[in-house]
């Protein structure tokens, strides 16, 4: 995390917004995780990560070498002491998924406007303020839950509406 987000402030902001929706962005992981893998729900290959980045409309396939290079960095692992080199065919874990959506989320949210307004820019065209305003990365993480992640968790069987059902007294 100090690397993508060396502000002290927005880190805990972030650990803020994985301990409100643990719940939830951990059933978005099980649920994609389960899509590739005969049913296993511990790790994500690429295939399941792209399909819950297109699935949830966060980013299309032309973002394909881009979402490649999200699920490369977002390795974390040490085997034996020793970093292994990931490939396409490695798998993330939990952690690393919410890695993953950090990358994504600043990519959506923060890389892809700046290089829209510097593209504006070089064209000669001026920038509203409005448009100009570029998020912090908490906030454009909890930009990616509030417009992509929750519509779709709206209609999943899961979650945390299931487990509410589950414990009330009806």
């Amino acid at each position: 995390l100090d690397n993508m987000v060396p502000n002290k402030d927005q880190q805990e902001a972030i650990r803020n917004f994985f301990v409100r929706y643990f719940v939830e962005v951990t059933d978005l992981f099980r649920f994609y995780s389960a899509v590739n893998s005969r049913g296993g729900t511990h790790t994500l290959e690429y295939i399941e990560l792209c399909k819950f980045i297109t699935e949830t409309g966060i980013l299309g396939e032309e973002h394909s070498n881009a979402i490649l290079k999200i699920f490369l960095d977002s390795h974390i692992h040490n085997w034996n002491g020793k970093r292994a080199k990931p490939t396409i065919h490695s798998e993330i874990s939990r952690h690393e998924f919410y890695v993953a959506l950090i990358k994504i989320a600043i990519l959506k949210n923060i890389t892809l406007p700046k290089k829209a307004i510097a593209k504006l820019r070089k064209k000669g065209q001026t920038i509203s303020a409005e448009k100009a305003v570029i998020p912090t990365v908490p906030s454009a993480l909890e930009m990616i839950y509030h417009d992509y992640l929750y519509p779709v968790l709206t209609k999943m069987p899961a979650g945390s509406k299931m487990r509410d059902a589950v414990n009330s007294d009806e």
